[in-house]
C-alpha cells in the first residue's frame, strides 16, 4: 500500500469479502462490468453530446495509455481540478486504470489550498479547467509551479498555456499504436484522495481503497434504489464524494443508468433538463432546493419523470420536504456523510416522520 497509508486489518477485510461486500475489483473494472453488460447504453449526457458506456471505457483506456506515455506511474499522485464536464470523467477513469490517485480538489479551490494539496501528496501533475466564468485556471496552474518543484507536468481542459498539455487533445488525437500493456491494479490499494470539510484549517487528504470505495457507491446506490432506469442530474461539483459516490456518478455508472451534466445550477438550467432528458434523480443541497421552490421555473416544466431529490451536507426543513412531494410530485431524501466513509441516507420506506424529520 501506499507509503504512509495504514490498511485495513486482515480479519476485517477478510469478513467483508465473506459478507460480499468486498468484491475485489478495481472502479475501473466496476466501469468495465457496466460497459460490457450495456456497452451502448448512454452513460453521460453533455450538452448535445450523448456518450455510450463503450464509449467512455474506450475513451478513458485510450487516454490511460497516453498519461501513462507522460511518465505517469502507478501510486503517482496528481491534483485534479476540473468542473463539471466529460472530461473530469474520462480523466477520473483513465487515472484509475493506470493506478494513478488522484486528489479531488474543488473548483473553487485557489492558490492556498492547490499548493498546500500539491506538497502535501507530493502531486506530479496537475490536471484542471482551462477558463471557467472569470477565472483562468491555467494561469493558476503556472503560478503554483515555482512553489511546488515536484510539480511536472499540468493538463488542461481546452487550449493549454505554453509548457501545458491539453487534455482535450489527447482525448481527440487520432488513434495510434497504443498496445503497450497497462499495469495490473490492486483493488486493496489506494484509489483516490478525497477532501475533509476543512472547518478547522486547510482540508486534510482522505485515502479511499478501490475495494471500500466501490462499495461506498454501490451500497449508497441501492439505499437510492439506483439502477439501469436512473437518470442522475450532477449539478453539484462531481469531485465531491456526495456527488462521486453517495450514491453520486459512481453508483449510476455502477448499475447502467445515465449521468447528466448540468451547466449551471439555477432553476432556468436545472429545469429544462429535467423535462428534456427525463430526469428521475436529483443530488441536491439546501439552498438549491430553496431557491428552487420559491421560483416559477418548475411550474412550467413536466417533471413527471422526477422521483427523488437529495439533499446533503445541511438538514433541510420539514417544510421544504413537505413542498418537495407537494409542488414536484416526488420523494425528498436526506443524505449525511463524510469523505472518512460514514454515510447516512434516510430509506424511502422509512416512517414518514423520519422521511420528514430527520436531521
Amino acid at each position: 500500500m501506499l507509503a504512509g497509508c495504514t490498511p485495513w486489518p486482515d480479519d476485517l477485510a477478510e469478513s467483508w469479502r465473506r459478507l460480499g461486500l468486498w468484491e475485489d475489483i478495481t472502479l475501473w473494472q466496476m466501469l468495465e462490468q457496466t460497459a460490457r453488460r450495456l456497452p451502448d447504453k448512454t452513460a453521460l449526457i453533455h450538452e448535445d453530446r450523448r456518450i455510450g458506456y463503450n464509449e467512455l471505457l474506450e475513451g478513458s483506456g485510450r487516454l490511460a495509455r497516453r498519461l501513462a506515455a507522460t511518465g505517469l506511474r502507478p501510486l503517482d499522485r496528481v491534483v485534479m481540478q476540473i468542473h463539471n464536464v466529460p472530461e473530469f470523467v474520462f480523466t477520473l477513469f483513465a487515472l484509475l486504470r493506470i493506478g494513478v490517485i488522484p486528489v479531488m480538489a474543488l473548483g473553487a479551490h485557489r492558490h492556498s489550498e492547490l499548493g498546500h494539496f500539491i506538497r502535501h501528496a507530493g502531486a506530479r501533475a496537475l490536471f484542471v479547467s482551462g477558463r471557467v466564468r472569470d477565472f483562468d485556471h491555467r494561469q493558476m496552474a503556472d503560478e503554483l509551479r515555482p512553489e511546488c518543484p515536484r510539480l511536472e507536468r499540468v493538463f488542461v481542459v481546452g487550449d493549454a498555456l505554453p509548457g501545458q498539455a491539453s487534455l482535450t487533445q489527447l482525448l481527440e488525437a487520432p488513434r495510434a499504436d497504443e498496445a503497450a500493456d497497462l499495469p495490473q491494479i490492486d483493488p486493496g490499494e489506494i484509489a483516490l484522495m478525497l477532501l475533509s470539510g476543512g472547518t478547522t484549517a486547510l482540508p486534510k487528504l482522505i485515502p479511499r481503497t478501490h475495494n471500500d470505495y466501490v462499495l461506498n457507491a454501490k451500497a449508497s446506490g441501492r439505499v437510492a434504489r439506483v439502477d439501469e432506469s436512473t437518470v442522475l442530474l450532477a449539478i453539484l461539483p462531481l469531485g465531491h464524494n456526495y456527488n462521486l459516490a453517495s450514491p453520486g456518478i459512481l453508483a449510476c455508472f455502477a448499475a447502467g443508468g445515465t449521468v447528466v451534466l448540468a451547466p449551471g445550477h439555477t432553476a432556468d438550467a436545472v429545469f429544462p433538463l429535467i423535462e428534456r432528458h427525463r430526469v428521475t434523480l436529483v443530488a441536491a443541497a439546501v439552498p438549491l432546493v430553496t431557491s428552487w421552490l420559491n421560483s416559477d421555473v418548475p411550474a412550467r416544466h413536466d417533471l413527471r419523470s422526477l422521483k427523488v431529490v437529495q439533499n446533503g451536507g445541511a438538514r433541510l426543513a420539514p417544510e421544504l420536504r413537505r413542498r418537495v412531494r407537494e409542488q414536484w410530485g416526488c420523494m425528498p431524501q436526506e443524505i449525511y456523510g463524510t469523505a472518512e466513509g460514514l454515510i447516512n441516507i434516510v430509506p424511502f420506506d422509512a416512517p414518514e416522520e423520519m422521511i420528514m424529520e430527520s436531521s
